[in-house]
């Protein structure tokens, strides 16, 4: 598949899923030359990122944090449910709220689950997260 093609493919799915429309970039992602180098700028937040990408970094900001406390604390995939769950907690503030992100690593590190991995007894619980 051309570069052109794959961009205009990417673009489309990236409106799709996240509603982000990028298509302004579209001659400057073609521009890059290769299929690593556009997929490289549209994931690098660097200032001198010559390509205009904010909107899609913040469309996914809130969606990596989430999936990224079920991989580090509780070690597995999120369940469809206990994902959009914690999705719509993040995303009912502010992006990068960090009162929000502290409550959700308060609710899985007093878990059941993942104070199981460490011994029988749960010796905190939800109480301790002030919510």
């Amino acid at each position: 598949m051309p570069l052109d093609q794959f961009v205009d493919n990417l673009l489309a799915a990236i409106q799709n899923d996240l509603g982000v429309n990028l298509t302004s970039q579209r001659n400057a992602l073609i521009a890059l030359g290769s299929r690593g180098a556009v997929m490289y700028r549209l994931a690098d937040e660097n200032a001198q990122n010559p390509i205009s990408n904010q909107a899609l970094i913040n469309a996914e900001y809130n969606r990596a944090f989430v999936a990224t406390q079920y991989f580090g604390y509780l070690r597995r995939d999120s369940d469809i449910g206990g994902f959009l769950f914690w999705l719509a907690q993040v995303n009912s503030a502010p992006l990068r709220s960090v009162s929000k992100q502290h409550a959700m690593v308060c609710s899985f590190i007093t878990s059941a689950e993942y104070q199981d991995r460490f011994g029988s007894l749960h010796l905190h619980s939800n109480a301790e997260c002030g919510q």
